[in-house]
C-alpha cells in the first residue's frame, strides 16, 4: 500500500497522517512539508519527504531525473485541460517573483514527469489531501489518479464550524447530499419548518446567521492589530526555530524574496485600490441589481473552483448580456484583494460593460445582499450566507452548497437566462426547504476540522477529530475499491 499525503502539515492534522499509517498498514508514502520536516517515528523508514515550497516554486524534486520514466506526447494530450488549469493556478507563485509562461510550462512538466514516474512504477494506490488540491504539484497529481483510476480522497472544510465533507471529486460530487434531501422531503412531508429539528452545532450557526443585521462575517475578516499579529507571529516562529534552528536560515534567499515582493504588492494594492474607490458609482438602494462579490485570487476557491470562471470578467461578460433592462449589475472588489490579479485595465473592462456598476469597499455587504435581485458568486460565502437571509444565488463553481434550495449552478448561457427568469417570477426558496438541505448536510458531513485557518471557530478535542476524520477517509477509499 502506498500513499501520497498533501497537506496535514500542522499540529492539529498532522495525527491523522500517523493513524491512517496504522490503518492503512502503509508500504511506503509521499508527505510533502513545509520548513519543518515531521517525526513519523517508526514510518520515518517509509517515507518520501518533499519540500513543497521547492517543488511548487522551482519543480525541484531532489531527484536525477534520468532515472524518471520520460513523457511522450499521449500523456500530456490526455492531461491538457489540467495543464490549462495548472498554468493558472501559478498565479499564487507570484509573491516570490513574476512566472513567465516558458517558466510555468517548465514547472508543469516537472510536475507531470515526477507523478507520472511514481504512478508507473506502482508507487501511488490512495492520494489524500486535506483540501481541495489548487497548489500545482497537487492538482496534477490528483487529475493523474483520476485519469489513472487511483483512489482519491478529499477532506474539504465547509462554512460551518467543526464541519468537513469528505469525497473524491471536487467537480462532480453531490457529497451524498441529493439521496439524503429525497429521504428527508419524504420524512417531513406534511410538517412544518419547525418540525426540522438541526443539531447542536449546525442549530447555533443558524441562528447565527438569521439573527444577525449583517450577514455574519466570517473570523479571517476580523484582523487583529499590527502589535498583535506582529507577537502571535512571533511567538510561533520561536516555537518553531526551537524544533529547528536552520528551518528558516536555509530558506533565507527564498524569505527575503517574499518579504521584499510583499511590500512591493502592498505598495502597488494601495495605488490602485485608490484607483478603484475613485471609478465606484455611489450606491442606490432603490435600483433593481444583481449583487456581484468579487473572489479573492489568486485562491482555491476560483482556481479551481470556478472553474473555466475563474475568469471573473467572463462571468460579468456573460451575467451582463444576459441582464434584463433596468436591472443594473453592482460589483464589489473583495477587501483583501491586492495587486497580484488586478489592474487598472481590469477595472476599466468591467465598467466598459453598459449595465455594470462597481460600488466601493466601504459598502458593507448587509445593504448590497438585502436589496439585490440575486447574489452572484464562484463559491463565496457571501453565497452561502446570503441563502439564510431568503436570497437567491447564482453560481459560478462547484461546491457542496450548489445542491441548496435558492441555489442556481450555472455553466451555460442557457442557465443563466432560465435562473433570471425564474428569479424575475419571485418564487424564494421556503424556510422548510433549506432547514431539510442544512439536515441533509449534517446528516452527511463529519464532524471535524482539517484546515488550520479555521481552528479559531474550532471546539472539538484533537483526538476526536484525528478519529473522526481518519474512518471518513478509511470508509471513502474502501467504497472505491469494492
Amino acid at each position: 500500500m502506498h500513499v501520497v499525503f498533501n497537506g496535514f502539515i500542522d499540529e492539529r492534522t498532522s495525527p491523522i497522517v500517523q493513524k491512517l499509517l496504522k490503518e492503512l498498514k502503509a508500504d511506503s508514502f509521499v508527505y510533502t512539508f513545509n520548513y519543518f520536516q515531521p517525526d513519523f517515528g517508526s514510518y520515518n523508514k517509509k517515507a518520501t519527504l518533499i519540500d513543497w515550497r521547492k517543488i511548487n516554486f522551482e519543480g525541484n524534486y531532489g531527484v536525477d531525473w534520468n532515472r524518471l520514466e520520460p513523457i511522450d506526447e499521449e500523456l500530456v494530450d490526455s492531461m491538457c485541460f489540467c495543464e490549462t488549469v495548472s498554468l493558472k493556478m501559478m498565479d499564487r507563485l507570484e509573491t516570490i517573483k513574476d512566472y513567465d509562461y516558458r517558466t510555468r510550462k517548465a514547472i508543469y512538466l516537472k510536475h507531470l514527469r515526477f507523478w507520472n514516474d511514481r504512478i508507473s512504477k506502482g508507487l501511488v494506490d490512495l492520494f489524500v489531501s486535506s483540501n481541495v488540491p489548487h497548489e500545482g504539484s497537487d492538482y496534477i497529481l490528483y487529475c493523474l489518479c483520476r485519469l489513472r483510476k487511483i483512489p482519491v480522497v478529499i477532506v474539504c472544510q465547509t462554512h460551518i464550524p467543526d464541519t468537513v465533507l469528505v469525497f473524491n471529486d471536487w467537480e462532480n460530487s453531490d457529497y451524498g447530499l441529493s439521496k439524503e434531501i429525497v429521504k428527508l422531503n419524504k420524512q417531513f412531508k406534511g410538517k412544518r419548518s419547525q418540525d426540522v429539528l438541526l443539531g447542536e452545532r449546525f442549530s447555533q450557526y443558524y441562528l447565527k446567521q438569521i439573527a444577525k443585521t449583517d450577514i455574519a462575517s466570517p473570523f479571517y475578516m476580523h484582523k487583529q492589530p499590527l502589535s498583535v499579529r506582529v507577537v502571535v507571529k512571533a511567538s510561533n516562529i520561536y516555537k518553531k526555530l526551537k524544533q529547528n534552528r536552520l528551518a528558516y536560515f536555509k530558506e533565507g534567499r527564498l524569505i527575503i524574496k517574499a518579504l521584499l515582493r510583499k511590500i512591493e504588492i502592498l505598495l502597488q494594492t494601495r495605488s490602485l485600490m485608490r484607483y478603484y474607490e475613485s471609478k465606484c458609482s455611489p450606491y442606490e438602494a432603490k435600483q433593481k441589481y444583481f449583487f456581484v462579490a468579487l473572489h479573492v485570487q489568486p485562491e482555491m476557491s476560483t482556481s479551481p473552483r470556478a472553474d473555466a470562471y475563474v475568469e471573473q470578467l467572463m462571468l460579468l461578460e456573460l451575467l451582463s448580456a444576459c441582464t434584463p433592462k433596468g436591472v443594473k449589475i453592482y460589483v464589489k472588489e473583495h477587501p483583501n484583494q491586492n495587486a497580484l490579479s488586478r489592474s487598472r485595465q481590469y477595472y476599466k473592462d468591467i465598467l466598459a460593460m453598459p449595465n455594470v456598476r462597481l460600488i466601493s469597499r466601504k459598502i458593507g455587504s448587509k445593504d448590497l445582499v438585502k436589496n439585490a435581485l440575486a447574489i452572484v458568486t464562484g463559491v463565496g460565502l457571501v453565497g452561502f450566507e446570503s441563502l439564510f437571509q431568503g436570497k437567491p444565488v447564482f453560481m459560478f463553481g462547484h461546491d457542496f452548497f450548489q445542491l441548496a434550495p435558492g441555489v442556481f449552478a450555472i455553466r451555460t448561457k442557457a442557465d443563466l437566462i432560465e435562473a433570471i427568469e425564474k428569479i424575475m417570477k419571485g418564487k424564494p426558496a421556503t424556510e422548510k426547504e433549506f432547514k431539510i438541505y442544512l439536515k441533509a448536510l449534517e446528516t452527511v458531513s463529519v464532524y471535524g476540522t482539517i484546515n488550520s485557518d479555521y481552528m479559531p471557530t474550532s471546539t472539538i478535542k484533537s483526538e476526536l477529530n484525528t478519529l473522526n476524520i481518519s474512518e471518513a477517509i478509511i470508509k471513502e477509499y474502501k467504497k472505491q475499491i469494492r
